[in-house]
């Protein structure tokens, strides 16, 4: 856990103009400075690297609870504002996600995800040949050019979930 001081909080409020503006629909206070690879602005105290909403969330409204992320209300990785950032679990905020229609392509199922390599169809193949015996999952990995791992979590009903096996 990292300590604040008392100075850190005055400090930032006399600079907050500088880094932080707001954005008129929303009220957001979008982060100008630097970002990670997630869109989520990064602030460094004292020698201390943190995401900036969960910094201004305690800086404003305490501490978040170990275990809990800092959700954002407003949808805006970069906003600061205190108000539109609660603490939350980690379903909680891929809840959000999923009601708010903020999945990425990684979440699309099947053949809605341009990454897929593979048809409906033939993931209801490949459970249906492996279990002839005639086929075993480097087989099929290699007949449908994604690797063993992708093969076990189809014949397992790991992954592809959303198609009823046969």
């Amino acid at each position: 856990m990292y300590v604040y001081y008392a100075n850190d909080k005055d400090r930032i409020l006399k600079n907050i103009k500088e880094v932080w503006h707001e954005r008129l629909q929303s009220y957001c206070w979008i982060w100008q400075l630097a970002v990670n690879s997630h869109g989520y602005g990064t602030i460094t105290v004292r020698k201390h690297t943190m995401q900036a909403h969960r910094f201004a969330y305690k800086t404003f409204k305490g501490e978040i609870p170990e275990g809990l992320y800092a959700c954002h209300h407003c949808d805006a990785p970069t906003c600061c504002n205190p108000d539109h950032i609660y603490p939350g679990t980690q379903q909680q905020n891929m809840n959000d996600m999923v009601q708010r229609n903020r999945r990425g392509i990684t979440f699309q199922n099947g053949e809605c995800n341009p990454n897929g390599k593979l048809s409906a169809t033939q993931v209801l193949e490949i459970p249906i040949k492996y279990a002839t015996g005639n086929y075993t999952q480097l087989q099929l990995a290699n007949e449908y050019g994604v690797g063993e791992t992708q093969i076990h979590r189809i014949i397992h009903g790991q992954s592809w979930k959303h198609l009823k096996q046969a």
